[in-house]
């Protein structure tokens, strides 16, 4: 079975919850870099850098398994090799959300990781402190 050319051995549902995750992973990133970082112009900066680097990493432009192994590393602390690894194992290969549950569990990992910055997310709204050049 293809769609669009792909092949779609899996379910589509399954994709759709991984791209969800996805996205949600990467805003969860976000308000990491928000929450560590003193002022938004920096924290911008860093997540663009961030979000960039993550295409390179996540294995779509060049393939993971070539990679050095220190980067193979690297590129897990980015969602989109999770979204990946997602693609290749349901849709590809055509297994359930059990048999590939552990990119779900990563990503599911990523959305957490705000919590470990609330304390410091009110202070740096309340702060927004914009100088002028």
């Amino acid at each position: 079975r293809k769609f669009m050319g792909f092949p779609q051995n899996g379910s589509p549902l399954l994709l759709y919850f991984g791209a969800l995750m996805t996205v949600l992973a990467y805003q969860a990133m976000g308000i990491l870099i928000i929450g560590i970082l003193p002022s938004m112009r920096t924290a911008l900066s860093i997540a663009t850098f961030y979000g960039v680097i993550g295409f390179t990493l996540g294995g779509f432009t060049y393939p993971q398994f070539a990679m050095l192994p220190a980067v193979q590393w690297y590129s897990y602390l980015y969602p989109l090799t999770q979204y990946y690894r997602i693609y290749s194992l349901v849709q590809i290969n055509g297994l359930s959300l059990f048999e590939a549950f552990t990119p779900f569990f990563v990503l599911l990992c990523f959305m957490l990781v705000p919590f470990l910055v609330l304390w410091n997310i009110k202070r740096t709204a309340i702060k927004l402190d914009y100088e002028r050049d």
